[in-house]
């Protein structure tokens, strides 16, 4: 069992996130902090300063990735995520316009982009992506609950009950 030092375990904020698989590229590899940056962003979205320390590495290990490689879909993904969560809602949106260009037809990046362009206030996005998600996957519920708010938003409530009776 592994346990982090005395020291370590004190602190409100952890001063380090362990990298188990560091010597398999070497500290310096930057597809290594690349692979964290991605790992990181699978961490529990709560209010913790474990959880905000993963989401600050995050950010600076999948920023030089996404600059190096800007058709690394995953990686960019990831990005947009942490930008979202960090509260970077327009800088997000316009990775997240990059990632629907990439990968038109992925409806899990759809939604990801819906779900950024709603909280960067850009509405006609959000429906544009959420209509093309509820396209490609027209049996997942969730996408035609959020498309049916909108609706409800836009006091199109014809269209809403359509939605929300899928």
């Amino acid at each position: 069992n592994f346990e982090l030092p005395e020291s370590v375990r004190r602190e409100p904020t952890p001063r380090l996130i362990v990298n188990f698989f560091a010597d398999l590229h070497g500290p310096e590899d930057p597809e290594a902090g690349r692979d964290l940056g991605i790992a990181l962003v699978e961490f529990p979205a709560e209010n913790s300063a474990q959880a905000e320390a993963a989401l600050q590495q995050a950010l600076r290990v999948l920023e030089p990735a996404v600059r190096r490689v800007p058709d690394d879909l995953p990686a960019l993904e990831a990005y947009c995520t942490a930008l979202s969560r960090a509260g970077k809602n327009q800088e997000a949106l316009h990775h997240a316009i990059k990632l629907v260009e990439q990968s038109p037809e992925n409806s899990v990046r759809l939604s990801l982009a819906a779900s950024i362009a709603y909280a960067a206030n850009r509405h006609d996005l959000f429906a544009r992506y959420l209509q093309k998600a509820v396209s490609l996957n027209p049996h997942f519920d969730s996408y035609h609950y959020w498309l049916g708010r909108d609706h409800v938003a836009h006091a199109r409530l014809d269209r809403a009950i359509e939605s929300f009776q899928r």
